[in-house]
């Protein structure tokens, strides 16, 4: 498991410059990895592998096992209903993505783990702001900036969102 969380790591820390090729063979490395580190499903990694595996099928253009992956994937987990909120809106069903970025939100285990509900906040709010419900995004990026504190970008787009919902004196 860690070698592929290793390989995944340098393949999303590659520089703009950099060819492509090289990303895909890096992504399709941690793929491999990840497929030899099979664990049993009581393990407490297995859920995370499990999404991670998915997560890369997803950024290689597999959407055809993602698909069926998430089809057959647990309801309550944090992680399925954040990728199936990717999923939902790659396909241009955002009311889908909303729901499935929400529930990411409230999902048991979420609020343990800082950075799937971060995750899960900074999705919501973007298509909040994208479907220009201001006021629905400025709540979900300001609990955003209260777990992701450093932040500066989202910092900046809270002040933005305050402005849109008319709150000047607190942008």
């Amino acid at each position: 498991i860690g070698a592929a969380f290793a390989a995944l790591g340098l393949a999303a820390k590659q520089r703009p410059d950099a060819p492509p090729a090289h990303a895909q063979r890096l992504l399709e490395l941690a793929d491999r990895r990840f497929l030899l580190a099979s664990l049993p499903v009581a393990h407490p990694l297995a859920v995370r592998a499990r999404a991670m595996r998915l997560s890369i099928a997803l950024a290689r253009g597999r959407t055809d096992v993602v698909d069926a992956a998430l089809a057959r994937a647990p309801l309550g987990d944090a992680r399925m209903h954040l990728l199936r909120g990717v999923r939902a809106a790659q396909q241009g069903n955002l009311w889908a993505a909303d729901r499935e970025f929400l529930l990411a939100c409230n999902a048991l285990g979420s609020a343990e783990e800082g950075e799937i509900l971060a995750l899960a906040l900074w999705n919501r709010a973007a298509r909040a702001f994208a479907a220009t419900r201001w006021p629905e995004g400025k709540d979900a990026l300001r609990a955003y900036v209260r777990l992701q504190a450093h932040d500066r970008a989202a910092r900046l787009a809270l002040g933005h969102a305050y402005v849109r919902c008319a709150m000047h004196a607190v942008a």
